[in-house]
C-alpha cells in the first residue's frame, strides 16, 4: 500500500482568492520559512484561508498524511476558539504566528486546547531593540511617535522602550502618541477604536447588515484624510521636543507620513532629526529609513518544524514563545558621537 503524501496545512488570513497571503513584507517570507522547512523535510504545503476553514470547509479536508497546522491570526483570534477546540480532538500539532500579539494571551495556558504552540512578533523586545540601537548611535533625547496607541502591539513596543529607558538612566525619553481615531466630521474624538469594532464584527457575524455597517464605518474611520490629521497632531508635538535627536515612528506607515511631514517643516533626516521605524516593509527600503525587520522567515521555520517533528510542548498546554528580529540600518539614522 503506497503510503500517504505527508503534508502540513497552512490557514491564513485571505487574499482575494480566498487562499492565505503569500506575498508582502510579512507574508512573503512567513511563508518562504515554512515552505523551506517542508522542502527538506518533504512534506508538502497546502493553503487553505482561515475564514472559509472556520465556517464553512475544513471537514472537507484530507486528513491522511496530514502532519498539522500552521495559522496566522491578527484581529480574528476571538473565533478561532471553536476551530481550536475541533483541531485539539485531532491530536496534530498546531503552531501559530500571532501578529497582534492578543491571541497567545487569551488562549495561554487552556488545557483544553492541547499543545498549540504561539510565536508572536515580540513586540517588547522589538521595542526594546530599536532604542538600544539608537542608543548605540549616541542618542540620548528619544520620542516615540504613535497613531495607534490603542492597538495592543503599539503598547508592547513602547513598553520596551520604556524598559530600555528605566535601565538607562542618561536616556531622556518621550512620547507623542494619539489615544483617539478622528471622527469623520474632522477633529471631534471617537471612543470607536479598531479592536472594539473588530470584536463587534466577531460577536455579530449572524448578522451580516450589522456586520457591513461596522465594516464601513471602520473603512471611513480609517481613511488617510482622518488618519493625517491624527499624524499631524502626534508630529507636532514631537517637534515640540526641541533636544529630540530621533523619532521612534510605530511602524513604516507612520514613518513615511513623519518623513513628509519633516520635508514640509524644512527639518532634515538624519542631520536634525534621526527616523526609525518597524516593520522593515518595501516602504522602508523604498525611502532608505532604518526598521526593524520581525525575522517572519524565522518564524515560519520555527513553526513548521513544531508541525513536521511533532515537537512535544512542555505541560501539553498552549505556550507562547518569541523571536527576535533586527533594525536593518540606513540612511535614516546617524551616529551622533
Amino acid at each position: 500500500m503506497t503510503r500517504p503524501e505527508q503534508r502540513i496545512l497552512y490557514l491564513g488570513v485571505k487574499s482575494a482568492k480566498g487562499l492565505p497571503r503569500t506575498s508582502g513584507y510579512r507574508y512573503e517570507p512567513f511563508y518562504a520559512g515554512i515552505c523551506k522547512v517542508a522542502q527538506v523535510a518533504n512534506v508538502k504545503v497546502e493553503l487553505m484561508g482561515l475564514e472559509r476553514a472556520i465556517f464553512d470547509s475544513l471537514h472537507l479536508v484530507n486528513r491522511e498524511g496530514l502532519l498539522g497546522y500552521v495559522i496566522t491570526v491578527a484581529n480574528l483570534y476571538q473565533i478561532l476558539n471553536p476551530l481550536l477546540q475541533q483541531l485539539a480532538l485531532e491530536a496534530r500539532p498546531i503552531g501559530i504566528l500571532d501578529e497582534a500579539g492578543i491571541a497567545s494571551s487569551y488562549f495561554e495556558g487552556k488545557s483544553s486546547l492541547g499543545p498549540i504552540l504561539f510565536l508572536d512578533m515580540a513586540g517588547e523586545q522589538a521595542g526594546f531593540g530599536v532604542v538600544d540601537y539608537l542608543y548605540k548611535l549616541g542618542h540620548r533625547h528619544i520620542v516615540y511617535v504613535s497613531t495607534f496607541h490603542e492597538s495592543a502591539w503599539s503598547k508592547d513596543r513602547l513598553l520596551g522602550i520604556q524598559k530600555f529607558s528605566q535601565e538607562h538612566p542618561d536616556l531622556h525619553f518621550s512620547t507623542s502618541v494619539d489615544d483617539s481615531i478622528p471622527s469623520v466630521a474632522g477633529n471631534q474624538k471617537t471612543d470607536v477604536s479598531e479592536e472594539v469594532l473588530y470584536r463587534n464584527i466577531l460577536t455579530g457575524l449572524q448578522d451580516r447588515g450589522v456586520a457591513n455597517k461596522i465594516l464601513a464605518s471602520l473603512a471611513t474611520i480609517r481613511s488617510k484624510e482622518n488618519w493625517m490629521i491624527a499624524c499631524k497632531r502626534c508630529f507636532d508635538t514631537a517637534l515640540k521636543f526641541k533636544d529630540a535627536t530621533a523619532w521612534i515612528c510605530a511602524n513604516d506607515d507612520v514613518a513615511k507620513s513623519a518623513c513628509e511631514y519633516l520635508l514640509q517643516k524644512k527639518v532634515t533626516i538624519p542631520d536634525s532629526i534621526s527616523l526609525v521605524s518597524f516593520d522593515d516593509s518595501k516602504i522602508a527600503a523604498d525611502l532608505q529609513f532604518s526598521s526593524y525587520n520581525f525575522a517572519f522567515d524565522k518564524i515560519g521555520e520555527a513553526l513548521a518544524s513544531r508541525v513536521i517533528e511533532n515537537e512535544q510542548l512542555q505541560n501539553q498546554i498552549p505556550q507562547r514563545r518569541s523571536i527576535n528580529g533586527t533594525v536593518t540600518h540606513r540612511q535614516s539614522c546617524r551616529r551622533i558621537y
